[in-house]
Order: C-alpha cells, then sequence, then structure tokens
C-alpha cells in the first residue's frame, strides 16, 4: 500500500554536483545520475548534454552514464570529487556521508508545501549557493544547482498509520545518518541501502517498506 507523508513532509531534493572548481572543459564530460533513462534526472541530463554540445558546436561532448553504470550514486558523488566524471546527479539523502552538511534538507517540515516556491528555495537561495557550497568545496564539488522531485511517499506492505505500527518494520532508507536516526525515533529499523537495491529486497523480502518520490515509485 502507499501512503502519502501527510503528517511527516518531507521533500525529496536532487543536486546536480561538478568537480570544484568547475573549470573542467574536457571535449567528453562524463554525466552520471543515479536513475533510470526515461526519469526525471535522465530527462535534465539529456537537456544539459543538447545544449551544451550546441552551445559548443559539438566541440564539447556529454556522455550520460544512467543508474548504476559508474557505480552507486555515493561513489558517483566521490569519482566527481577525484576528477575522474565531470557531473553526477543525485538525491541530497546520498550526500550525508560526504557533505553532512547536507543532511538539513533531510528534515521533516523544513521546506514550504508550495511546489513554486520550493523551487525558490532550491534554485536561488544565498545561503545554498554561498555558506553550504562552501561545504561541498572543501569536499572538492561544486553545487551547480538543486531541484524538487515532489513529495516523499511510503510504499508497505502493511498499514502505518502511528509509531507503534513500525516495530519491527525494516524501512529502506537513503545512505543518510539523518535519515537513519528520524526513523529510528519513529520506531522502526532504517535499513539503509543504494537505490539499485531497492526492488530485490522488496521482493526478497529482505526490507518491509521503502520511501521515495512518486516518479521514482
Amino acid at each position: 500500500m502507499t501512503f502519502n507523508l501527510k503528517h511527516l513532509k518531507s521533500t525529496a531534493a536532487a543536486a546536480l554536483l561538478a568537480l570544484a572548481p568547475a573549470s573542467a572543459f574536457a571535449e567528453d564530460w562524463k554525466f552520471a545520475i543515479e536513475e533510470i533513462p526515461g526519469s526525471i534526472m535522465d530527462a535534465y541530463a539529456q537537456e544539459f548534454k543538447s545544449r551544451i554540445e550546441a552551445a559548443t558546436n559539438g566541440d564539447v561532448t556529454v556522455t550520460v552514464y544512467p543508474m548504476g553504470t559508474l557505480g552507486t550514486p555515493t561513489e558517483t558523488v566521490e569519482q566527481a570529487a577525484d576528477g575522474i566524471i565531470n557531473f553526477t546527479n543525485v538525491s541530497i539523502g546520498n550526500l550525508g556521508t560526504i557533505v553532512p552538511e547536507s543532511q538539513v534538507f533531510l528534515l521533516p517540515y523544513l521546506l514550504p508545501s508550495d511546489p513554486a516556491a520550493i523551487s525558490d528555495i532550491l534554485s536561488g537561495s544565498e545561503t545554498i549557493y554561498g555558506e553550504l557550497n562552501n561545504d561541498f568545496r572543501q569536499r572538492g564539488l561544486e553545487v551547480m544547482t538543486m531541484y524538487s522531485e515532489g513529495p516523499q511517499v511510503w510504499t508497505t506492505n502493511r498499514e502505518i498509520r502511528n509509531p507503534d505500527d513500525f516495530e519491527n518494520f525494516k524501512m529502506r532508507v537513503m545512505v543518510s545518518p539523518i535519515l537513519v536516526e528520524t526513523y529510528n525515533n519513529m520506531g522502526a529499523s532504517p535499513t539503509p541501502l543504494p537505490f539499485g537495491e531497492v526492488f530485490g529486497a522488496l521482493q526478497l523480502g529482505a526490507i518491509d517498506g521503502q520511501v521515495n518520490p512518486i516518479p521514482t515509485i
């Protein structure tokens, strides 16, 4: 069953990251995304590829690597920081072990409900592209942009209506310490897993539920 988090509202934010400083003008840019072809991240990456190649008259090409091609989302972030790839687009929830300060966006009730207001904050906040970006730069990364993929939604194998329902419930979360602590506090047994392993874990019963934005589900 699927439940919208009406009482625990949070937003699935994604970040486009680049090698910092963003000055690597290779002939072929490597762009890794967390999601599969046809997803929101893929649409963004394909538009990015089209505009870059048109603006450079083909002198710069962009190769998009979809989910799992170059490793887990966290691994692609590490590759971007090390200069192995030029760009990666991942969910904020996969950055907690690399840039702990970014976990603030995983807190329930942090962002407003209005999608336009969320978009304005994520795309134009002086804090995100100033002070927070400095935290990314210290790890060899540059925040190019952030955007929302919509509200977080649970899919579960039994009804979850109150904290007692979470007893002995294995909830898949992204690999982020603050998410683990959040679901611990709600009474669940949080299970961090890379995105590519979620479907198989649900099939095998290794987890009882998961949380993602609707397009991902």
